[in-house]
């Protein structure tokens, strides 16, 4: 259900709709603390996608 709710949710986006090779693969919660849960996504870009982090060119 996580997977199909991030992928949904992304795929709406109109800057991330062309962002990924790759349906998302959910690998699982890492961590749950006070503050949240950490959860690790295994996410497929096309070269030089990362604009959004900084990364890229």
């Amino acid at each position: 259900m996580l997977r199909r709710i991030w992928y949904e949710t992304m795929q709406s986006e109109v800057e991330w709709q062309n962002s990924f090779i790759e349906s998302t693969k959910v690998l699982g919660v890492d961590e749950v603390s006070r503050s949240g849960i950490l959860i690790r996504v295994w996410i497929k870009t096309p070269p030089l996608k990362l604009k959004p982090w900084g990364l890229g060119g």
